[in-house]
């Protein structure tokens, strides 16, 4: 709320004894400005970043600052026990990690230079993915909420991330990178000791949707060339690998799903811009004949699986 000299933070308690009145709790002094604030996860405990002649960052549990710097970026870890932040001061870039629960410092996971930016990847135990550039060349690296364990998965010469794909529970994470020629490229990666593979170089435009349970294949919509038609493809997750195409006839396509015994791909197809010019199709992962299962039909969900099964994070 706008104050005579500035703003202040208030928070809401919704909990069932103040839930009719409404309360306002202030969560903040009167700052000049409130430029971001974020709850943590099933809790009412927020981190703030106010401006003045600098950003500082603060947590509502407490008074003290957190942080400092020119910028500042920050989030909760999904178990809502940690926020991570980002601060570039005096030139300098780092990322750190304050628990919640201890009452402790941050402690610094790395401070780097060519920071770009990161994310907390949702695994059962929260890691980072950290973007950095430095002389035209991109990494993608992945820590722990203490900076241990800090892996180099992906690098690239000239190019920009664009998104990084991870389903839960499975490997690898999938990059998608824009290339000098204005392309884009996507690899497997998610490992220090293994190189990323290339599984797609320099196409026009690409986007994964889905892929199999069963044997590492997966279903994305793509243009080899800027001329070419968008249409569905399905591809084995390994090195020299090369795409099926399975269905250039359709104007556009959404969700897509393997089948349970990974043999075909159920999908959204649509024939025209109209609302009810979509159908629901089938069509085997080798190619073939393309099925038309139910007319002006969109795909929803299914039993066995989920018609979005990645988390992303995209640049």
């Amino acid at each position: 709320l706008e104050g005579p000299e500035g703003q202040m933070l208030y928070r809401v308690d919704r909990t069932p004894a103040r839930q009719a009145s409404g309360e306002a709790l202030a969560v903040s002094d009167e700052v000049p400005q409130v430029v971001d604030y974020g709850f943590a996860p099933n809790s009412d405990v927020l981190f703030y970043v106010v401006q003045d002649d600098e950003m500082q960052l603060y947590l509502s549990t407490g008074a003290r600052e957190i942080a400092s710097g020119e910028e500042i970026s920050a989030r909760f870890t999904p178990d809502g026990q940690y926020l991570v932040f980002q601060v570039t001061s005096a030139g300098a870039e780092s990322i750190s990690v304050i628990s919640l629960s201890e009452e402790a410092s941050a402690q610094m996971v790395i401070e780097d230079s060519g920071l770009l930016a990161f994310e907390v990847v949702p695994t059962e135990t929260p890691q980072l993915l950290i973007a950095t550039l430095e002389e035209e060349v991109t990494t993608v690296r992945t820590a722990g909420l203490d900076g241990t364990n800090l892996q180099t998965v992906f690098e690239g010469r000239g190019m920009t991330l664009q998104e990084v794909l991870y389903v839960e529970g499975e490997a690898p994470l999938y990059v998608l990178a824009g290339t000098e020629a204005g392309g884009v490229s996507l690899y497997a990666a998610g490992s220090a000791e293994r190189a990323p593979i290339p599984l797609l170089e320099d196409w026009s435009a690409l986007q994964v949707v889905n892929r199999s349970l069963r044997d590492g294949q997966l279903a994305f919509t793509g243009q080899p060339q800027a001329e070419d038609p968008v249409a569905l493809y399905v591809l084995s997750v390994e090195a020299g690998a090369s795409p099926v195409l399975l269905d250039d006839e359709h104007v556009a396509f959404g969700p897509a799903v393997f089948a349970k015994n990974a043999k075909s791909l159920l999908y959204t197809a649509y024939i025209g811009d109209g609302a009810d010019e979509v159908d629901v199709c089938q069509v085997p992962v080798e190619g073939g004949a393309v099925e038309v299962l139910y007319e002006k039909t969109f795909l929803v969900d299914v039993r066995w699986d989920s018609l979005v099964p990645f988390w992303s994070w995209g640049q």
